[in-house]
């Protein structure tokens, strides 16, 4: 080994500056690495963490939802319901004047027919008199 050639010296500077890199860059690149392992296991909890509350509120938003939506059926079916009760009401009243009318006019001939005509023209005429 020629200690006079240069290239032995630049070997031996780069040998020696790459080991007092090593020796001495060594705990703060360390250093640096483990505070940046730290801040992504920070972020990743953070955001296990963020993502466990929107769970949480999308479960209450949704269970809020469902809750609204089955009152809104309920109400939609209660007034269903009591439509359906005026409806059939409306049909019995219907059918009870229709029955009535058919009984009444087989039953009523003309001689019935015009005394009850003659009655009702006299309770007009006196509560005509009446109110005069």
């Amino acid at each position: 080994m020629d200690l006079q050639n240069a290239e032995v010296w630049v070997t031996f500077s780069f040998l020696i500056f790459v080991v007092g890199l090593v020796v001495l860059g060594r705990k703060p690149l360390l250093a640096k690495l483990d505070a940046k392992i730290a801040e992504i296991k920070k972020d990743i909890e953070t955001a296990a963490a963020l993502r466990a509350e929107i769970s949480r509120q999308a479960d209450a938003e949704r269970k809020e939802l469902l809750k609204r939506r089955e009152q809104q059926l309920t109400e939609r079916l209660r007034r269903m319901e009591e439509a359906a009760i005026q409806e059939i009401r409306a049909y019995a009243a219907d059918l009870a004047v229709k029955a009535t009318t058919d009984i009444i006019a087989g039953k009523m001939d003309d001689k019935t027919n015009a005394k009850l005509v003659e009655q009702s023209t006299k309770q007009i005429a006196a509560k005509i008199k009446q109110a005069a």
